[in-house]
């Protein structure tokens, strides 16, 4: 992994990522892509650019593509936020999803087995 890149950003979960963006007042948009995507809030100050960028949440299984929309993802977030990518993390991480309708937590992926041979 780049070493500008904090590693902690393979614990962060797509349900934290959620919670965290509707929590900050990113609305869902439809898309297309394997994703969640999300409009930011808007802004007191346009960007410069002009250009809105959303923020995608991946809906497939982890794999190097995976971490690579999480870390865009922060980066998004951050840049639209005028925070530091480290302090957006920490933010995201200590989100806690909404439980379920019984009151339990969803219950957490597991990774696939490599199959053998």
């Amino acid at each position: 992994m780049n070493p500008w890149i904090d590693p902690r950003v393979r614990e962060l979960r797509p349900d934290q990522a959620v919670t965290y963006l509707l929590a900050h007042g990113w609305t869902p948009v439809e898309d297309r892509r394997p994703v969640s995507a999300f409009a930011p809030p808007p802004r007191r100050r346009p960007s410069r650019s002009g250009i809105v960028s959303l923020a995608l949440v991946p809906n497939f299984e982890r794999t190097a593509e995976f971490i690579e929309f999480m870390i865009r993802l922060v980066a998004v977030v951050a840049e639209h936020e005028g925070r530091w990518a480290v302090d957006v993390l920490n933010d995201m991480l200590a989100t806690t999803p909404p439980a379920t309708a019984n009151g339990a937590a969803k219950p957490r992926r597991s990774p696939r087995k490599k199959a053998a041979g």
